[in-house]
């Protein structure tokens, strides 16, 4: 064999060794481990409107710890019914990775137009509890009850319930609630008037059954907002400042200091003291009554002095509001509650802070002998 033909097998044999040597490594894909949501997104809509999900930003989270902002065209997006008012659960899959988020469907406000307002106007239904939640199994009963606001139907009971979920709650004739099953879930109570002449008045209430109910705690939250006062409401009177709330001094005919602990913003009182006198609020055509829970109202002499009297009806029907003037804009919900007494010689509630009791005076003018007292509500804290 010549030079040449060994030169070429030898070629050969080592270009065969090279390509039948060690293969190259492949690297391996990261895998898709979750998926998250972002960005500013419609989650609020009413009955009947076109379910969208613009602005929506989905990112796939990869198991090499990258991210992937996923095309809108790549992922999907269940079709809610839009026809049905409350939550409801929105299911975002990219490949084989889901997640959700809720969305909530409210009923239309019909709003007439003002020539139409007196003639087809006739108020609205309430019930007496809008949202209820109610221990699984328990033989505890619940009442929610229909509360016409300004028409009067005719008939003994003329309303009838209906339920959206039979397997977790029973309602009778009359409004009383039991759960009958051991399951958790939430169930709609709609209620709808019966006289044919407001067979368009209806309300609704939210029943949530579950294994525990939560534990609510209750506290004293300053009053800001006035309008937010309701008929029933617990009150008591403060000087969140000088750390008092107000007591009764029958004997005296005054209303004494006593006193408690607030927060350090003053916003809610921590230790309510002992004997302050708490009010039961009435609306009583919008002349606000403070009925201290002995059921004696609180009037006022002409001289200052502050007692409580059940007998003047004349002087117990009160103005509460802040001290913002509503043509100027001046003043602060920071000062204080104003409660002023239709009767000129009354005029404003206040805490004299040199003779310390809270007393009647016909100017509201602040100075640092008198300053304006706040309203503390008893209500569930968040």
């Amino acid at each position: 064999m010549n030079k040449i033909h060994k030169c070429l097998i030898l070629s050969s044999l080592l270009f065969f060794v090279v390509s039948c040597g060690e293969t190259p490594s492949k690297s391996e894909e990261p895998i898709l481990e979750s998926i998250s949501l972002s960005g500013n997104y419609q989650t609020s809509f009413t009955v009947d409107d076109s379910f969208n999900y613009d602005g929506l930003v989905v990112t796939a989270h990869y198991s090499d710890s990258s991210n992937k902002i996923v095309e809108k065209n790549d992922y999907s997006v269940s079709t809610p019914d839009m026809t049905i008012v409350g939550d409801q659960d929105i299911k975002v899959t990219y490949i084989n990775v889901s997640t959700t988020y809720t969305i909530t469907v409210s009923a239309k406000e019909i709003i007439p137009s003002e020539e139409e307002e007196e003639e087809t106007y006739k108020g609205y239904l309430r019930l007496s509890e809008t949202r209820l939640e109610i221990k699984r199994n328990s033989t505890t009963q619940y009442q929610v009850l229909p509360i016409p606001q300004g028409f009067e139907p005719e008939g003994t009971f003329p309303y009838e319930y209906s339920i959206s979920e039979p397997d977790l709650i029973t309602i009778s004739k009359y409004g009383t609630v039991k759960s009958v099953n051991n399951k958790n879930g939430t169930c709609i109570i709609t209620c709808r008037c019966t006289d044919p002449n407001y067979s368009e008045m209806s309300a609704v209430c939210y029943v949530t059954v579950m294994e525990e109910l939560p534990t609510k705690q209750k506290g004293w939250v300053r009053v800001d907002d006035y309008d937010s006062l309701n008929d029933g409401d617990i009150l008591v009177m403060a000087s969140p400042e000088h750390g008092v709330t107000a007591s009764l001094d029958t004997l005296h005919s005054k209303l004494n200091p006593v006193e408690s602990t607030f927060s350090s913003d003053k916003k809610t009182i921590v230790s309510l003291g002992e004997g302050s006198i708490e009010f039961v609020l009435g609306l009583e055509d919008k002349g606000m009554t403070l009925e201290a829970q002995t059921g004696e109202y609180l009037v006022c002499t002409h001289q200052g002095k502050v007692k409580l009297d059940a007998s003047s009806k004349t002087n117990k029907y009160w103005d509460i509001h802040s001290n913002i003037d509503p043509e100027e804009g001046i003043g602060s919900i920071d000062d204080g509650a104003v409660i002023e007494n239709n009767v000129e010689s009354l005029g404003y509630i206040m805490f004299n802070i040199t003779s310390g009791y809270f007393s009647t005076y016909v100017d509201n003018s602040i100075s640092k002998y008198m300053v304006l007292p706040f309203l503390y509500r008893l209500q569930e804290l968040n």
